[in-house]
C-alpha cells in the first residue's frame, strides 16, 4: 500500500515546486483501489497531485473526513476530473452550516453547496459500512475522553427555529483499509479526540491498528498554556498504552502543528511521524 500526502499545511521539501495550504488531502494505492481521502482546500490539490504523478482518472473511491472546507474544498474540482460516477463517500450531516467563532464575525467553514447537488455522493449512515475486503467506514466515536484543546469555538447551526450550538462533529467518519492482517485507520482531524478514536477502533476491531494516519487537531496560533501541554503529553502516553500491543504507528499531519508535534515526539519517539506535502508511505 502507498499512501502519498498530496497536500497540507507545510512542505516536505521546501526546494520543491509542490504548492501547500491549510488542508489535507491524501492519494492511497491499495491492491484495488486507487482512492483521493480529503481533497484539501482548493484546487492546489491536484496542481500537486500532476507535479507527484498521480493520475486522477484512475481514481475509483473518494473519501471524505468531515464536512470542512479545508478538507472538501478541492471536491468539485476533482470530480471533474474523475470517472463519471465515482462515488464520493460522506458521512450523515456532512452538510451542516459549520462555523469558526473563535474570531467575531464567525467564519463559515462547511462545504460548497455546489458539492451537496452532485449525483455521486454517497451518504454513510451506520456505524460500521463494509465496501469490499479492503475498505470499510467507520464513525460514531463516542466522546468519552476529554479533548487535549477545546474546539469549543467550532459550531454548528441546527434546529428548529435555527440555533447555534457546539459542533458534536458527528459529521466525522474514518476510512479503514485492511491489507492481510494490517488494518490501516485515516482520519482527517480527528475532532472527537484521536484517543477516542482508537478506542472505537479498538472496540470494532478488537485491536489497536497496525497504522494510524490523522491530524490531531492540537494547532493553536497562540502559546499554549501549561494545562494545555501537560494535555497533548497525556494524549502521547495514552496513545501508546492502548497501542502498544499492535505497536502502532503514528503519522501525524495538518491540524496537529508543530509545536504540538514536538510534545508527542517526546513522549511517543519513532512511533510517530509528521507527514506533509510531497511526503511517501510504503506500507
Amino acid at each position: 500500500m502507498k499512501i502519498i500526502c498530496l497536500i497540507e499545511n507545510t512542505l516536505q521539501d521546501y526546494s520543491s515546486d509542490l504548492l501547500s495550504e491549510h488542508g489535507l488531502s491524501l492519494y492511497i494505492e491499495t491492491a484495488n483501489h486507487h482512492i483521493i481521502a480529503d481533497t484539501g482546500a482548493s484546487g492546489k490539490t491536484w496542481v500537486n497531485a500532476t507535479k507527484l504523478g498521480v493520475d486522477l482518472s484512475t481514481v475509483d473511491m473518494v473519501f471524505l473526513s468531515h464536512g470542512h472546507y479545508d478538507h472538501t474544498g478541492g471536491a468539485l474540482i476533482l470530480n471533474s476530473k474523475l470517472k463519471e460516477g465515482t462515488p464520493i463517500y460522506v458521512a450523515k450531516n456532512y452538510d451542516e452550516s459549520h462555523f469558526n467563532c473563535a474570531h467575531q464575525p464567525a467564519k463559515m467553514i462547511g462545504v460548497d453547496r455546489q458539492l451537496t447537488r452532485l449525483p455521486n455522493i454517497k451518504v454513510i449512515e451506520e456505524e460500521v459500512t463494509k465496501i469490499d475486503a479492503e475498505v470499510e467506514f467507520l464513525k460514531d466515536a463516542k466522546m468519552t475522553a476529554e479533548l487535549p484543546i477545546d474546539s469549543s469555538n467550532l459550531k454548528t447551526l441546527k434546529g428548529s427555529p435555527l440555533e447555534m450550538i457546539t459542533d458534536d462533529f458527528n459529521h466525522e467518519m474514518y476510512l479503514v483499509l485492511i491489507e492481510g492482517d494490517k488494518k490501516i485507520l485515516i482520519s482527517g482531524c480527528a475532532h472527537k479526540g484521536i484517543v477516542n478514536i482508537v478506542n472505537h477502533f479498538i472496540k470494532t476491531y478488537s485491536k489497536a491498528p497496525d497504522v494510524v494516519v490523522s491530524g490531531f487537531h492540537m494547532r493553536k496560533d497562540t502559546p499554549y498554556s501549561p494545562e494545555e501541554m501537560v494535555a497533548i503529553q497525556d494524549t502521547a502516553s495514552t496513545l501508546m498504552e492502548i497501542t502498544k500491543d499492535a505497536g502502532t504507528v503514528f503519522y501525524t499531519t495538518h491540524c496537529t502543528g508543530d509545536e504540538a508535534f514536538g510534545i508527542l515526539h517526546d513522549e511517543m519517539g519513532d512511533k510517530i511521524k509528521y507527514l506533509r506535502t510531497g511526503a511517501q508511505i510504503e506500507i
